[in-house]
């Protein structure tokens, strides 16, 4: 069940940042769609990861919107959306969730409304549980006054309301479900786990004591069985891993395109497990995330780093490279001790490391201040990385003193097209420039999008276009050349 409440908790989070953004909407100084209107919308569009437009109406009608121009393609289709369902609730909104547009008929949206504004979110997706087996999850709202039952993400159940009781399991061809809600009962969120996932894992044998027994609770007990063996299979492969020294560092360059040279290197985390396919960064990532050693691929990449290219850096006094931490890693003392023993000791100076600090989860900020003061003070510089996604936004800036910003790849690859996205990178720009921060830019990949952001006075850049993540011996055979 804990699994399911804090996936409720996520989800109540969102929906909070969705009433809060139309109320303070609603409190604004400004006429809806003035320029000062506007520029306040799409400074939540960069802060938030969440919201992927505002749209503002006047006398009823929808008059302009934060993301494009009032006569661009993809604001008049937002007059002609088509599906989409009411979702009942008891704030007064009017939420329809799986709009779609002409300008993505792929994608699904849901839009929130209270008359005089709407937030346009993306469908709702919670991959932490699809990379996990399980293929069905969705939510569900429920109003307290009507009782009516609607969903707010993903597959409809068939669900009856009278079925929606926290602890709720059944089974049937599908195969088991369970059902958690709030203690108001006014959401629930329901896992369905399919057969052959559920009987693979947790074996035929106990699956049939369970249906023989009909023991309380077994089903959502098997089901969070299944979730938590699958994290724990990566966990002790992974640490298993660590151990055995399997993980190791790519490099790939940062390029000062105004010098027309390589100046800094990211280095990234990978792992191949012998005889197997590689695993992607984010899920191991997120594995030891959840298992709460995070801290220990850190210090395996400052040791990598010390060992790949300590000769590199003594060679070359100016580069630097970067290395992805969190902020918990700061808190942790083996983290000031792998910077002394894998690092200072070996010559490499404090200015030739950079801290690339990235979030996939809202952390306190405030307790790490005074560590990145203190190593700022000795030398180390930071960035804050994947800017404008996740928890790396604008609260970043105003709590803690980095020395740049690396903007998301995302808004890279929106640059000469249509995407919203692409209408909020000057802004980031021109905001990073006034708080007198670098910008590197991540995922350059053509030269339209190197010429746009050479003209907006960016020139550290980051992306296929400028060489792919290699090892530390081509990185150093490319500096050569």
């Amino acid at each position: 069940m804990k699994i399911l409440d804090r996936l409720e908790s996520a989800q109540s989070a969102r929906r909070a940042e969705i009433v809060l953004t139309l109320k303070q909407l609603d409190g604004l100084p400004f006429a809806p769609c003035s320029e000062e209107y506007l520029d306040h919308a799409r400074s939540v569009l960069v802060a938030s990861p969440l919201i992927d437009d505002i749209l503002a109406f006047k006398e009823g009608a929808l008059s302009c919107s934060a993301a494009f121009d009032s006569t661009s393609p993809q604001f008049i289709s937002y007059g002609k959306q088509t599906g989409g369902r009411a979702v009942p609730n008891d704030a007064g909104l009017d939420i329809r969730r799986g709009v779609r547009f002409d300008f993505a008929p792929q994608e699904a949206f849901t839009i929130v409304s209270n008359g005089r504004a709407a937030v346009v979110v993306h469908a709702l997706q919670l991959p932490a549980l699809a990379e996990d087996g399980f293929s069905r999850l969705s939510s569900l709202s429920i109003g307290s006054r009507t009782g009516q039952v609607g969903t707010y993400f993903g597959p409809e159940t068939g669900l009856s309301r009278d079925q929606l009781r926290d602890g709720n399991y059944r089974f049937d061809a599908r195969g088991i479900t369970a059902v958690s809600c709030t203690a108001e009962a006014i959401s629930c969120l329901i896992l369905i786990s399919p057969w052959p996932d559920f009987l693979s894992e947790i074996g035929l044998s106990l699956a049939f004591f369970g249906l023989i027994g009909a023991i309380t609770g077994f089903a959502l007990g098997c089901v969070a069985l299944v979730f938590m063996r699958r994290r724990r299979t990566l966990a002790s492969r992974l640490r298993r891993a660590l151990r055995q020294n399997e993980l190791f560092l790519v490099y790939q360059p940062i390029v000062d395109v105004a010098r027309q040279r390589t100046v800094a290197a990211e280095a990234l985390m990978r792992w191949t497990p012998p005889g197997q396919e590689a695993i992607p960064p984010d899920i191991f990532i997120a594995a030891a995330e959840a298992g709460g050693f995070v801290n220990e691929i850190t210090s395996r990449a400052i040791h990598l780093v010390g060992r790949d290219l300590r000769a590199l850096l003594a060679e070359n006094p100016f580069f630097r490279v970067c290395i992805n931490i969190v902020i918990d890693d700061l808190a942790d003392p083996r983290f000031r001790e792998r910077l002394e023993s894998d690092l200072e000791r070996t010559g490499i100076a404090p200015s030739q490391i950079v801290f690339e600090l990235t979030e996939r989860h809202e952390v306190e900020v405030g307790p790490a201040t005074e560590a990145i003061y203190a190593l700022q003070r000795r030398g180390y510089r930071f960035y804050v990385d994947d800017f404008g996604t996740g928890y790396s936004s604008i609260s970043y800036l105003s709590d803690i003193a980095v020395d740049a910003i690396k903007i998301d790849k995302g808004f890279t690859q929106a640059v000469g097209t249509d995407a919203a996205r692409g209408r909020l990178v000057r802004p980031m720009i021109e905001m990073a420039h006034e708080l007198g921060l670098e910008v590197i830019v991540e995922g350059v990949e053509t030269e339209t999008q190197r010429e746009f952001f050479s003209r907006h006075n960016v020139t550290l850049m980051q992306g296929w276009l400028f060489g792919r993540p290699m090892s530390p011996s081509n990185l150093i055979a490319t500096l050569k050349h």
